[in-house]
């Protein structure tokens, strides 16, 4: 998956991630408590935070997009080549996880407003 995300208004210079496990029952309804990043402050020092589910979904993303710095951002978001394959494995080894079909629906928020939201779809078969 590529995504490329054109800024507008820059610097970056805070942006807070709310991310939601969802699972496919019937409907996308939560299946876990959501989680809620100040990616700045993440990125500051990403062995502080004891966030587990975020920093195993940011190893995945890390050497695929520039989000690899700490703020400010200065130039557009790229995440290129992005493999969700991965994802379920660090996922499962901390939550208990049935099969089934899943998403990451998260919400990105620069100066507190919502500028964004990223839904990334998944299945987990053991």
């Amino acid at each position: 998956m590529d995504v490329y995300v054109k800024l507008n208004k820059l610097p970056i210079t805070n942006m807070k991630i709310i991310i939601e496990p969802m699972r496919n029952d019937n409907g996308y309804r939560p299946f876990f408590m959501s989680t809620t990043v100040d990616f700045c402050r993440y990125m500051r020092n990403p062995n502080l935070q004891k966030m587990t589910l975020f920093t195993k979904l940011y190893a995945n993303i890390r050497n695929v997009s520039n989000l690899n710095h700490t703020c400010p951002y200065n130039n557009d978001i790229v995440l290129e080549k992005f493999w969700t394959g991965d994802l379920e494995k660090g996922l499962t080894k901390y939550l208990p996880i049935p099969n089934g079909q899943y998403a990451l629906f998260s919400k990105w928020f620069t100066s507190n407003i919502l500028r964004a939201n990223l839904n990334v779809y998944f299945k987990v078969l053991n």
